[in-house]
């Protein structure tokens, strides 16, 4: 007894195929791209950042979003140079800071003892035991 699952005959499945055929009669993006220069609209954006040209030349189409933009960055920049800290800024630092420095350890770490919880150190003994079964097994096997 031959039961067929697909109603085709093991051609392919109709969903598959549709898609498969949608996507070959549907035109490429490469077709309809507009090769861009880049290079000339950074050009003329660097020549309006360096001050070289005027706002004219890069505000067509894309140059127009950079423009606005650094033109936001320069009126920010020149409100935050007008700020100016308080008087006593330099006072109220120095005064939180504390008046005397912490104390460096004098022991080296070498030379303190060691604390381990048990569990560590039943977690390194595995390890180390692991480790050595492991090049054991390599040495044996050369």
């Amino acid at each position: 007894m031959l039961n067929e699952p697909n109603a085709q005959g093991g051609e392919g499945s109709p969903g598959r195929d549709q898609a498969r055929n949608a996507r070959r009669s549907a035109p490429s993006l490469t077709d309809r791209e507009v090769p861009l220069d880049p290079t000339r609209k950074l050009a003329a954006l660097h020549a309006w950042l360096d001050g070289e040209s005027s706002t004219t030349m890069v505000a067509d189409g894309e140059g127009a979003e950079y423009v606005d933009l650094w033109n936001r960055i320069n009126v920010e920049t020149e409100r935050r140079r007008q700020v100016s800290a308080p008087v006593d800024l330099t006072e109220r630092i120095m005064a939180a800071l504390p008046t005397t420095a912490p104390q460096a350890i004098a022991e080296s770490w070498w030379d303190r003892p060691l604390a381990l919880k048990p569990l560590t150190a039943l977690a390194a003994a595995a390890g180390l035991v692991a480790l050595g079964a492991a090049i054991g097994s390599s040495a044996r096997d050369r």
